[in-house]
C-alpha cells in the first residue's frame, strides 16, 4: 500500500515538470520494467537499449503519466511494446507475467538512467 501510495505522490510531481521526482518514478520502477522487458529480449545489450528508450518517451510526456498504479503500468507496457518493435525492427512478442523478471543491478540502473 506504501508504495501505490508513493508513486501516487511521485507520478504527480513529475508531471509538474520536477526532474527529481522523474529520477524517482524511474527507480520506484525500473526493475519491473526491464524485467518485462527481459522476457521480450534474450540479449542485455539490446534490453538497456529499450529501457533507455522507454523512459526517454516517457519523460517527454511526462505532464500526461497516470497517477494510478495499474493504469501506470498499463503505458509502461505500452511504451515497452513500441520502442521493441521501432528498436528491433520487428514486433515483439507478449511479455510473460509467469517468467521469472531479470533484474538490473544499481550500477547498472544508474548507468542507464545516466544516458
Amino acid at each position: 500500500m506504501r508504495r501505490r501510495i508513493l508513486l501516487k505522490k511521485t507520478v504527480s510531481t513529475a508531471r509538474t515538470g520536477d526532474a527529481q521526482s522523474f529520477e524517482n518514478l524511474y527507480i520506484l520502477t525500473v526493475q519491473e520494467t526491464y524485467g518485462k522487458i527481459g522476457t521480450l529480449v534474450k540479449e542485455p545489450e539490446r534490453a538497456e537499449e529499450i529501457l533507455c528508450a522507454v523512459y526517454c518517451a516517457l519523460y517527454r510526456e511526462v505532464h500526461a503519466l497516470p497517477e494510478e498504479e495499474e493504469e501506470l503500468q498499463s503505458r509502461i507496457e505500452e511504451e515497452i511494446y513500441r520502442c521493441a518493435e521501432q528498436i528491433l525492427q520487428q514486433e515483439p512478442g507478449r511479455i510473460d507475467e509467469k517468467e521469472a523478471y531479470g533484474t538490473l543491478n544499481e550500477n547498472q540502473a544508474a548507468t542507464i538512467w545516466l544516458k
